[in-house]
């Protein structure tokens, strides 16, 4: 969905309760609900994808995400960079999640990522998408390699050249 008015459309619709695929590309202003929204229309996605586009997100709204969907197999969450607090301590257990895509503009801390691997057990794929940042340190790199082996990818600006062991950068 990339159209403001389709998306309003679709959302006063009633129809859409059984979809089980939703990306969203557009910028949205639902207000501080929109999360609660998705949660209570659409209890039956499995895929959710909100791009970079869907700058109403709050860092917030992935622990609500995570903690509200019940049967949600892949999520695609981009962290905004002017809100860095993040109360991922509140992440509960969640084993229907197996695919994680995090955007971010600077890096995710390394100890959300452990909290996020802790409460994630499931994942079989995650990929790490970074915007304006320089290529990130050996250390860091090391450091998910360790959280995540053998599942993460890590992408900068959405471009993939592959390396070995997983990562991607451009």
């Amino acid at each position: 969905v990339m159209k403001k008015n389709f998306v309003r459309m679709m959302f006063g619709r009633m129809v859409c309760e059984n979809l089980t695929k939703l990306e969203l590309n557009a910028e949205l202003s639902y207000g501080n609900d929109f999360v609660l929204f998705l949660i209570t229309h659409f209890p039956s996605l499995d895929t959710l994808r909100l791009s970079r586009g869907v700058s109403s997100m709050k860092n917030q709204d992935f622990v609500n995400i995570c903690n509200g969907f019940k049967n949600l197999h892949s999520l695609e969450f981009h962290f905004v960079h002017h809100e860095s607090e993040v109360e991922m301590r509140s992440l509960q257990r969640n084993s229907t999640i197996t695919q994680l895509t995090l955007g971010m503009t600077k890096e995710v801390t390394i100890e959300d990522l452990k909290i996020i691997a802790s409460r994630l057990k499931n994942l079989q794929s995650v990929s790490i998408v970074s915007y304006n940042i320089s290529r990130p340190s050996p250390e860091y790199l090391k450091e998910i390699t360790k959280i995540f082996p053998r599942i993460v990818q890590f992408m900068k600006t959405g471009q993939k050249n592959c390396l070995k062991n997983n990562f991607c950068v451009t």
